[in-house]
């Protein structure tokens, strides 16, 4: 007969392989396994006479050097900028320090993910969204005692007990690209966005544009913001819309374009993000500077740093004017 393995254990038990791993390994407790079922595992495995080899166990505990960067586990979610720009910023500052970034996928079951990559790897810390995990997964990784850099890409970073809070002013971009732009005689202002809460982006447009409307795409791409743009053609279009992120706006300006609408001279457009290979460049998209890759840098280095407990931080954001808006004191329309 040959040697046993998880499999037989996890059979015989009535859990998944990761269970048996962590139980194995000694995780149980921290990632808050029940009594019960580490014991059912620990009597299976001595049932069938499984023993963990001794050069995993020996690979296991050595220094990690693998950082965990949570991502949203949506079919569209590397297509949006900020996920793209966190890891970017996140390997790259990994890399230099000799470390690597492990993407944790999240969506339905965001627990059972993390409690995979802790007992797959001894990680050296974690960099997270608050918004891409519940309570619950945020017990586990207190739990576990892995050093966790909070990144807020939406909100000023708030303080985080035992951990790094890192977060954006996004409005501060927002009312300079505002200030810097041709205002006068705006009637029928438009801030479009996708599903979820109004970011604070969006409150500070309508903080300056009293009346303004809120249109809500069905998603967060570009066809959902020429989709949308397209609706609001049919009903009167708007003179000046804002995007909630560079996708949206360049779908707004695309719709124009094919209805015939002149952008900036009927319609200015401005957008938010500005990443790297954003389409906002190609467009010649007004915008603001958005540093999520800058904070995925912070986060990486936070954690390698063993946490720095206490750290909370606010970056800035910063206008782009371009081509789709009016500078300010110019003429509406030639």
């Amino acid at each position: 007969m040959g040697r046993a393995t998880r499999a037989d254990v996890a059979r015989l038990a009535g859990v998944s392989l990761a269970t048996v791993s962590h139980v194995m390994n000694g995780h149980a407790e921290r990632l808050g396994f029940a009594p019960a079922t580490a014991e059912r595992v620990r009597a299976a495995a001595a049932e069938v006479g499984y023993v963990p080899r001794a050069s995993a166990r020996t690979l296991r505990y050595q220094r990690s050097r693998v950082v965990a960067v949570v991502v949203p586990d949506r079919s569209h979610a590397l297509r949006l900028p900020v996920v793209n720009e966190i890891l970017i910023g996140a390997m790259d500052r990994a890399r230099s320090l000799g470390y690597f970034v492990l993407p944790v996928p999240v969506d339905q079951d965001p627990g059972q993910a993390l409690v995979h990559a802790l007992g797959d790897v001894d990680l050296a810390g974690a960099v997270c969204r608050p918004e891409d995990l519940d309570d619950a997964t945020r017990r586990i990784l207190l739990k576990a005692e892995v050093p966790v850099a909070w990144v807020r890409t939406g909100e000023l970073a708030v303080p985080a007990p035992g951990g790094v809070s890192l977060g954006v002013d996004e409005q501060v971009g927002v009312r300079a690209v505002l200030a810097a732009t041709d205002l006068e005689g705006t009637r029928r202002p438009v801030h479009l966005t996708g599903p979820g809460p109004l970011w604070s982006r969006g409150r500070a447009f309508l903080e300056r544009l009293a009346g303004a409307r809120v249109v809500r795409a069905d998603g967060w791409l570009i066809e959902d913001g020429l989709a949308a743009m397209t609706a609001l053609l049919g009903k009167g279009a708007p003179d000046l819309l804002f995007g909630a992120n560079d996708q949206l706006a360049a779908g707004a300006v695309l719709a124009a374009r094919q209805h015939g609408v002149r952008v900036p001279e009927d319609l200015q457009v401005i957008g938010f993000g500005d990443a790297t290979q954003s389409v906002s460049q190609a467009l010649g998209l007004s915008t603001v500077t958005w540093p999520v890759a800058e904070l995925g840098a912070l986060a990486v280095q936070a954690v390698i740093d063993g946490g720095r407990k206490g750290l909370c931080r606010t970056l800035g954001t910063s206008p782009r004017v371009r081509t789709t808006t009016r500078p300010r004191g110019r003429s509406p329309r030639g």
